[in-house]
This record gives C-alpha cells, structure tokens and sequence, in this order.
C-alpha cells in the first residue's frame, strides 16, 4: 500500500536557484515540512522506505546547487502522544532519521557526503491530534552558503 506524504519546503536566505538571497549573511537554512500517518524506519522493508525517500529526493532534485561543507540537521517530529509512549506505532527517534539522511546525499542531494554532517538534533512533542492523526517531521538543514556551488560546476567520480 502506498503512503501518501505531504511535503512543504521553505528557504531561509536562499532558494532552488541560489545559496544566496542577501550578500554578506552566509547563514541559510532549508526546512521540509512532511505530513505522513506513517514515517519508515530502519527496519522498514526497503520499498516502504523507498516510498518516502522518493519524495524527498525529487524535492531535492530541484535545487540547482550543492553543499560542500559541513552542515547541521535539526528534525522536530510532532507525534500522537498516546501511539507515541503507549504502542510501538512510532518507530524510536534514531531509526527514524536514517532512512531520511540517506537522501540527501549524492549528485542530486543538497550535500556530497553524510560525513559532512556535524550535528544532529532530534527531539519528538506531542500535536494535536483533533484535527489530524497524521504524525509532522519538521526538517532543518543548516549550512553557511559560502560552502556551495553550482550542481552542473561538479563532476562525481567513484573510486573503488
């Protein structure tokens, strides 16, 4: 069956096009807002999590350039408390995240490598569940943009 996922995406000090909106403030964040009854975990079938990371990555394929640097994750997972703490509906924080890391590295990522990531923050709040039992991931990338370049400057080479 196929999970249906919403996604937003937000831009702070930069854009598909460019890493840069204001000259001399090198501070830029991108945020994807995703809205899913259910994230994949670690331990999901691989097409199950294929089905999410599908999403992402054509998000992703639409910005033109590439961080070569370091950069800083942040995932704010707003959850149903009680499938949260009183079943086992929601994988656990760490098994979550993976599967999303793994898209956004690569010639069609927003970075090279995920040895580029220096940080990770992840933290889970209660939503409200009145209007939707849906779960929400909210997630910050964070990187300074002198550390980019345009996607069609870079070659990727494979050395085995």
């Amino acid at each position: 069956m196929l999970q249906d996922y919403k996604l937003e995406i937000g831009f702070d000090n930069c854009s598909y096009d460019s890493p840069y909106l204001v000259e001399g403030c090198a501070n830029s964040c991108i945020t994807l807002i995703i809205d899913s009854e259910k994230f994949p975990t670690l331990q999901s079938k691989k097409n199950v999590q294929e089905e999410l990371q599908n999403v992402i990555k054509a998000e992703l394929a639409k910005i033109k350039w590439i961080i070569y640097n370091d950069v800083n994750l942040e995932f704010f997972w707003y959850f149903s408390c009680l499938r949260k703490k009183e079943s086992d509906k929601i994988g656990d924080l760490d098994n979550l995240i993976k599967p999303i890391i793994d898209t956004f590295s690569g010639c069609n990522g927003i970075f090279i490598d995920d040895s580029q990531i220096g940080s990770i923050n992840s933290l889970w709040m209660s939503r409200d569940v009145s209007s939707s039992r849906n779960s929400i991931l909210k997630l910050c990338i964070h990187f300074n943009n002198d550390d980019c370049c345009i996607k069609e400057n870079m070659r990727f080479v494979q050395i085995e």
